[in-house]
């Protein structure tokens, strides 16, 4: 049972992540300029906020949890919302993964190699590691993960308000010579400003997780949106501050050569005692990723539960109560695919050929001889194999483009969603309803922010993440549409084992 309070606290600890330690040098990067870049800044968080208006129509009207999945489901035909689990599951939880836990490991080692970038090595080895920590606290115990999720919590949240202070110390002290001739040389490219946003949102990104737990809100009607405008407006103002406490003590060349913006900032105010600001950057990256395992099984229990996947991710454990199959699934994959891509290329192709080789070596193996960390292994390969197709690129940037191009794409399906249902659904009860201009403009936001930079300046990866999306509907034909029988039979059998090993039963209709 979720209330008001705790419905803030859940927005605002998943937004606030590596987002706002990262992207400052991006979204200025593209936006060329200091008055664009604090304006593309304080627009995000307006439209988020308009973004997430939408959500929570779409949120007190269908009271599911599953997020835009459940909105698909009464939207559209069932295979758009396949599409979006698929893609959730396989790409979009990964590469948020992989992003974090890279900013993590930057913020980790920065300290050590003061004017200078942390080798790509070491970062790597951190970020991997990261993830293995995070897998092995969520999988101990979910009390354990929960205090350790307050914890970072906590501490982001300190950071932030540590370093809006002292911008607004720098500024009383009249540190403004950065803010003057804000705008001279702001980029005027349509792809470059596309590109600034899709950073900028970044940073903002969670602002729909709400939706993924309505059911356990209390009085959604009422919490949902309030929770909304109370949490994203709390963190749309504190990033704006705390980009304008980066210019008192930057310059936007020294911003964007910094190798970790928040640490620059740290060692230019708060010397000798620079090294807290670095800490607590991690510890907010930390928590952040931590967020994300805890609450990623939601989504694949959803869709198990519609039969949109394997049966066994719907089941419960008998022991605590909680889906599982379905934490398992999800972390599992993030984390091995992560740490794949997260090594050097040698390396990298090594570990695939052992896996692929041990792999086949535990499906030759009697069910019987079978650890539950073997399972594990088995309900990741074929996840973790196309993950890596997708999120090899090992570069925060790269991810970032990637990861909000595929996911801007479905947040304008949510808004589409919203406006048909408004025409196809008039019987629906609306507790909340938002102008539907508000729909019609996140649609054409969402649209925007898609084809903006392929137009600018088009690659091969955005047709790779395209097919891969869209390769989906080959699964949903044969397996949920046609329904092969050999492939039911399969998973009979690796149901009725994963039940009996795992402790899990389907949960009750109701």
């Amino acid at each position: 049972q979720v209330g008001l309070f705790s419905g803030t606290c859940l927005i605002v600890g998943t937004i606030i992540g590596s987002g706002i330690f990262i992207s400052p040098k991006a979204v200025l990067l593209y936006s060329g300029a200091v008055g664009p870049c604090l304006l593309i800044w304080a627009a995000c968080g307006v439209l988020s906020i308009l973004g997430a208006l939408c959500y929570a129509e779409l949120g007190t009207t269908i009271t599911k949890s599953g997020g835009d999945y459940s909105y698909y489901l009464e939207a559209f035909h069932p295979i758009v919302a396949f599409l979006f689990s698929w893609t959730m599951v396989i790409v979009l939880k990964p590469s948020s993964l992989a992003i974090i836990t890279l900013s993590f490991a930057e913020y980790v080692s920065s300290p050590f190699y003061p004017g200078c970038s942390p080798p790509i090595i070491i970062t790597k080895f951190l970020a991997a590691t990261a993830i293995l920590l995070i897998v092995t606290v969520n999988s101990l115990s979910v009390r354990l993960a929960s205090y350790v999720q307050n914890f970072f919590t906590t501490a982001k949240l300190l950071i932030i308000f540590v370093i809006v202070i002292a911008g607004v110390v720098m500024l009383a002290q009249g540190k403004t010579q950065n803010l003057s001739n804000a705008f001279e040389g702001a980029s005027t490219s349509f792809g470059a400003i596309g590109l600034a946003f899709y950073n900028g949102f970044w940073a903002y990104d969670g602002w729909n997780q709400l939706n993924f737990i309505t059911e356990e809100l209390k009085n959604p009607h009422r919490n949902l949106p309030l929770a909304i405008l109370i949490g994203i407006s709390l963190v749309s103002v504190c990033y704006v501050l705390v980009n304008v406490a980066y210019f008192t003590v930057m310059t936007p060349s020294e911003l964007l050569l910094s190798p970790a913006v928040a640490v620059t900032f740290g060692d230019r105010v708060f010397y000798p005692l620079s090294w807290i600001v670095p800490l607590f950057v991690a510890f907010s990256t930390f928590g952040a990723a931590n967020g994300s395992c805890f609450t990623a099984g939601r989504l694949s229990y959803v869709s198990s539960r519609e039969g949109h996947m394997v049966q066994i991710l719907s089941f419960i454990s008998l022991k605590h109560c909680t889906p599982s199959p379905a934490i398992i699934f999800n972390v599992s994959p993030a984390s091995f695919s992560m740490f794949l891509c997260l090594l050097p290329c040698s390396s990298f192709i090594f570990v695939i050929k052992t896996y692929v080789f041990h792999l086949f070596h535990i499906l030759q193996c009697s069910f019987r001889c079978l650890s539950v960390f073997t399972v594990r292994c088995l309900l990741s390969a074929f996840q973790g194999l196309l993950a890596i197709c997708y999120i090899i690129p090992a570069d925060i940037g790269t991810l970032i483009n990637y990861f909000s191009f595929a996911q801007w794409g479905f947040y304008g399906m949510s808004a589409l969603a919203l406006i048909v249902l408004r025409f196809t659904r008039k019987d629906l009860h609306r507790p909340v309803k938002v102008p539907i201009v508000l729909a019609f403009l996140l649609a054409l936001v969402s649209c925007y922010l898609v084809l903006a930079p392929i137009i600018d300046k088009p690659t091969i990866e955005y047709l790779y993440c395209s097919i891969f999306i869209f390769s989906g509907v080959i699964l949903y034909y044969f397996f949920i549409y046609r329904k092969v029988k050999w492939a039911q039979r399969i998973s009979r059998v690796i149901t009725t084992y994963l039940q009996l090993l795992m402790e899990v039963v389907p949960p009750e209709e109701t």
